[in-house]
């Protein structure tokens, strides 16, 4: 019977450690009696908890504001619960994480976490100070853009801040948005949905007020972020995963599947031997030099777009719409490359 109420009072002192809030949000004892009661299922008396608190306060780095009544306990700064202490391994993998998801979550989301990537960058430190010629796993990868790279655009703080907090809340928000070629920002009402980082930009998913169609907007273009107390109103059956294999980014076009054929030169096209455009995805050579893909594929601005970065190397013979339009584009940059420099064209393409 000892041994089971040893085990049980070490419980009782664990959960009440991980109910102590984080510097500056602190908590009554009465608070954290009723927490700590509904969280074991039974009824702790408000006197064991007071003791309990002068105890581990004696233990860990545990703050009593005492300038008032009812006292209020937290973590002291910089501080929280650490048990066990993390591996060498938890740490890279942290870091890793901290590298990768930072820039998409919330800073309410991010802060619980910061003490704990501090201890991730400490250990790695003391790691690094014992073995110096080590090289731990996030400094033998990177992840590189399939395009030619850019910098990122830049996101007021502030602004991010209060929009993370409405997708996360489910509330509206007010904007200033900054179209492109305007003068004036434009004011909308948005119903933020998610979230989607597109190379080096990051973009919100939403519905303008009063429309159920999803959009994408450019983060970088909100002048000003106002969270609004309406909650956010989400389309009836809208998953983001079907969005986006809809064509959400597609950029224009027609978004209808295509049966593409292009004609490849082979040491160009060979990366499509490996990540194929589709599950249908067929390629047969024509000639020592050049294979026949076939496809199927949403028609999009992106896939003109990419289609295009072949320049001479890809020859598109189906669709006849599509092969049109890439003839177009191809007579349009020919006349911007005559044999000798011209004087600068103006107006649009054919």
């Amino acid at each position: 019977m000892a041994r089971k109420q040893y085990g049980e009072s070490l419980t009782q002192y664990f959960e009440l450690l991980k109910l102590i809030p984080k510097h500056p949000a602190q908590a009554t004892a009465s608070e954290l009696q009723a927490k700590l009661s509904e969280q074991l299922g039974k009824r702790i008396s408000k006197r064991w908890v007071e003791r309990a608190l002068d105890t581990l306060g004696q233990q860990f780095p545990l703050h009593c504001n005492d300038k008032g009544t009812p006292y209020g306990w937290c973590w002291g700064k910089d501080a929280s619960l650490d048990i066990p202490s993390l591996t060498l391994r938890e740490a890279q993998t942290l870091a890793l994480v901290k590298q990768q998801l930072a820039p998409l979550l919330p800073p309410a989301h991010l802060e619980p976490l910061q003490t704990v990537f501090g201890h991730a960058e400490e250990k790695l430190e003391a790691d690094q100070a014992r073995n110096p010629g080590r090289r731990h796993w996030q400094d033998k990868i990177r992840t590189l853009p399939a395009w030619q790279p850019l910098l990122p655009p830049q996101v007021d703080a502030a602004v991010r801040d209060t929009v993370f907090e409405a997708l996360d809340r489910g509330k509206q928000l007010r904007v200033n948005y900054q179209k492109p070629r305007q003068d004036e920002p434009v004011e909308y009402t948005l119903h933020p949905l998610a979230l989607i980082q597109r190379g080096v930009s990051i973009y919100l998913v939403c519905t303008y007020d009063g429309y159920d169609d999803p959009r994408v907007v450019a983060l970088h273009r909100f002048k000003t972020a106002e969270r609004l107390d309406a909650p956010a109103e989400r389309p009836a059956g809208f998953d983001l995963d079907r969005a986006i294999a809809d064509g959400l980014f597609g950029m224009g076009g027609s978004l209808e599947p295509i049966r593409l054929v292009a004609r490849f030169y082979n040491l160009v096209g060979q990366h499509l031997l490996d990540t194929p455009l589709s599950d249908d995805q067929k390629v047969e050579p024509c000639d020592p030099y050049h294979f026949v893909l076939t496809a199927t594929v949403l028609h999009t601005g992106q896939l003109e777009w990419w289609l295009c970065s072949f320049g001479a190397d890809v020859e598109v013979l189906e669709p006849a719409e599509l092969r049109e339009a890439m003839a177009k584009r191809t007579r349009w940059l020919a006349r911007k490359y005559p044999e000798k420099p011209s004087e600068p064209e103006t107006g649009e393409p054919e």
